[in-house]
């Protein structure tokens, strides 16, 4: 098949034509994508505009003094659980909140130190049983005061026995404590 002259100008026509028109697409998806590029530029140089970085160095600031000021905190509450744990110690202290109750510990015992986790901080704890007797209101007190005074000490349990009385005077009762004292343990 022999194509003549017409016949190649008309197929060199058409060569030309189709890749012209791949030329004219491909440029207007380039255009279509460096539009979208810039929106997308533009976009984001406004959200970066709108972004304070004063705010920022500020907002770091206050949490980074929150921090140190948690961190002052704990020391001061690790300090106060570093006290040396000694049932002699805290027995004459548990007797001297006793006494200025006007409360009488008739019986006091310890099941001795044993290791114990609070607030997440490995502790050793000192555990006492006691009876105490003593007015009603005196016994609060002084259960009261074991919470206070201890500052790393903890009222478990009290029971208080009241008798049953008709006359005026003031009931004396029987109360039944478990107490104990914590102490940070050294060896964290």
């Amino acid at each position: 098949m022999k194509l003549s002259k017409t016949g190649y100008l008309v197929l060199i026509t058409g060569i030309f034509i189709v890749a012209v028109a791949s030329l004219g697409f491909t440029y207007a998806k380039q255009i279509e994508a460096q539009d979208q590029l810039n929106a997308d530029i533009a976009i984001a140089e406004q959200r970066l505009s709108n972004f304070e970085l004063k705010d920022l160095s500020s907002r770091k600031a206050t949490l980074d003094e929150q921090a140190e000021q948690i961190q002052a905190e704990l020391e001061t509450a690790r300090d106060d659980l570093c006290f040396p744990i000694d049932s002699i110690e805290e027995t004459d202290i548990l007797f001297e909140i006793a006494k200025s109750c006007n409360v009488k510990l008739m019986v006091l015992s310890t099941s001795g130190i044993s290791p114990e986790e609070m607030a997440g901080v490995n502790c050793v704890a000192l555990s006492f049983n006691a009876r105490a007797e003593g007015k009603v209101d005196d016994l609060i007190e002084f259960i009261i005061k074991l919470n206070t005074d201890f500052t790393t000490g903890v009222v478990k349990s009290a029971d208080m026995n009241i008798p049953e009385t008709t006359d005026e005077n003031e009931v004396w009762a029987t109360t039944h404590l478990q107490f104990v004292v914590y102490n940070h343990n050294q060896g964290d």
